[in-house]
């Protein structure tokens, strides 16, 4: 009896292994498909300047969804480190707009933030057009370029992100009332979720300080 339950163990063992590979490998192909319209994008863009921008913004957001199925195919579970996250879409970035993006990350190296399957995807695009628009909005400076500083503390049960740029807020902006934010911060304001995230965006230190806070549901434990 016992070696008949010993067998059976193994075999479901066996089943969860072979389901998680086959989930990491879905999850690579995705991430290649979209880095292959990416690129496409990109492609075009650089082909027709005047509307660069534009794509500008498409590409990142699709790189921003490629990242999270790309962290998400490395390992067994859904789930997703929020470092990990901040730091490739930062990349990404800062690769696409020439923007010199300083990430400075202090994270539980035993137990750090992570996302919950469900809003990864909705998280991603919001730190990516939080991270876009405050490049966006910042003024050239050393060796032509804008400067971004992205902050994050990241902990079992609540992370938050700082990213701070130089510039001004528009007069009358209200991220809460959605007034004089852009079509940007507009889909931000629609992608938050209403339990366990919350954004704001103030003036501070000569500057634009943007802070997301995030805790459970969003952030999961371990």
């Amino acid at each position: 009896m016992q070696l008949h339950q010993a067998h059976d163990c193994d075999h479901a063992d066996d089943s969860i292994s072979l389901r998680n590979t086959l989930v990491r490998e879905v999850h690579h192909r995705i991430k290649n498909h979209l880095q292959g319209v990416a690129g496409l994008l990109r492609q075009h863009a650089n082909e027709h300047p005047e509307i660069r921008p534009i794509m500008d913004t498409a590409i990142t957001q699709i790189q921003a969804v490629a990242a999270i199925h790309g962290l998400q195919g490395k390992q067994a579970g859904s789930r997703v480190n929020l470092c990990d996250m901040v730091s490739s879409i930062a990349s990404t970035v800062g690769d696409l707009t020439n923007a010199q993006i300083v990430p400075s990350i202090m994270a539980d190296s035993a137990m750090p933030a992570q996302i919950s399957e469900s809003e990864a995807v909705a998280i991603a695009l919001i730190l990516n057009e939080l991270i876009m628009n405050a490049v966006k909005h910042s003024p050239i400076r050393e060796e032509s370029r804008r400067i971004i500083r992205i902050g994050v503390t990241s902990a079992r049960k609540a992370a938050q992100v700082r990213i701070f740029n130089q510039g001004k807020l528009p007069l009358g902006f209200n991220f809460e009332r959605s007034q004089e934010t852009g079509n940007g911060l507009s889909l931000v304001h629609s992608l938050l979720p209403v339990e366990g995230a919350s954004l704001r965006i103030m003036a501070a230190n000569g500057g634009v300080e943007t802070v997301l806070d995030v805790s459970p549901p969003i952030v999961v434990p371990h």
